[in-house]
This record gives C-alpha cells, structure tokens and sequence, in this order.
C-alpha cells in the first residue's frame, strides 16, 4: 500500500514524466498507440490503480453488509464517480464489479492495460480538461473503453471542456480565494 508521499513520488518519478511526454509527443496514430500501452503498462501505477479500484468494490460490499445504510440503497443503481486518479479507478472498478452500473471519470488518464480498447461493461461519462488534448485530434483516454474497429459504444460519452484545467474538476474552484485560483491556474 502506497502512502500519499510514496504517490507523490511516484507521480514525480522522470520515467513516467518522460514516458507522458513520449506519449504528448507522438506523432501518428500508431505511435500514440504503443506509447500509450507502454505508459498504462507501467507497474507501480497500474497495481496502484488495482488497489483503488478494489476499495471501491470493498465500499460497496460494506453498504450491502450494514443493516441500516443497505436499507436506503438501490443497489440496482451504484454509480462509482472519481476525480483523476479516482476517475481511472471508478473505470477499473466497473470492469471488474457487476454492482456498479455507471461510471463518471472527471479527468482521470487510465492505468493499467486492462481498459486498453476494452469496453467497460457499464455507461461511462468521460469528462476531460484542455490537458487531456493531444496531438493529431486524439484526446488522452482515446484508446480506452470501446473496441477499436466496433460499433461505438452508445453508453460511451466523452466530453472536453476547452475552458477548464485538471483542478477545475475539484471543489477547489468554490471555496478558494481569487488569489489561490490564480495560483493553482483554476478559473477566476
């Protein structure tokens, strides 16, 4: 189990930045491609991403075994919703567990292979920040959650917002101050 500074590190570490940076500077389709399956294949990420994703099914698992709580829950209506690497971990999390019916990822690049042209068994809302653009019209989940060559998925929305930064998707952008706004690059 990672502890938030070992995450911190491992966000920071030069080979994912440079394998993010071989993936930003791809030039065909082909090339974005593999760089991308080597980039998701990384392994500290992706076993992270594992355990994220098993502590959403462990979540769920714990609202069936309370008496109480369960009794106000439509389980035929889970929904996993994450913000960045929560948003990469809601995705997972419906691949492997049948109780989760949607899926919304705010901004969340995906890890791990698993997704990689894969369908997500669930509807899936893909919500991304001018930083998911890349070049040649491909945007940073292009590779994910629908079979390359299929009927597009009808349960499959992707969505990028022009105007917002990563940070926008946080709760950030209402309770900080202008100054802090400007500071982390949200909207004023």
């Amino acid at each position: 189990m990672l502890i938030a500074e070992q995450r911190r590190r491992l966000m920071l570490n030069p080979l994912i930045i440079d394998s993010m940076r071989r993936v930003r500077n791809s030039t065909s389709r082909e090339e974005l491609k593999m760089e991308f399956l080597r980039h998701v294949a990384m392994n500290p990420l992706a076993q992270e991403c594992e355990r994220w994703a098993s502590h959403i099914s462990a979540a769920i698992s714990a609202f069936e075994r309370d008496e109480i709580l369960s009794s106000g829950i439509d389980f035929e209506r889970v929904s996993a919703v994450g913000m960045s690497f929560g948003g990469s971990a809601s995705a997972l999390a419906a691949l492997r567990d049948k109780r989760i019916k949607a899926v919304v990822n705010l901004d969340g690049g995906q890890f791990g292979a698993d997704l990689f042209e894969r369908e997500v068994p669930a509807p899936i809302l893909l919500l991304q920040s001018r930083a998911a653009k890349l070049a040649e019209g491909y945007a940073w989940n292009d590779f994910f959650y629908e079979r390359p060559a299929s009927t597009p998925q009808r349960q499959l929305l992707r969505y990028i917002s022009n105007d917002a930064g990563h940070l926008d998707f946080t709760d950030l952008t209402l309770v900080s101050q202008p100054l802090l706004r400007r500071v982390f690059g949200l909207r004023v």
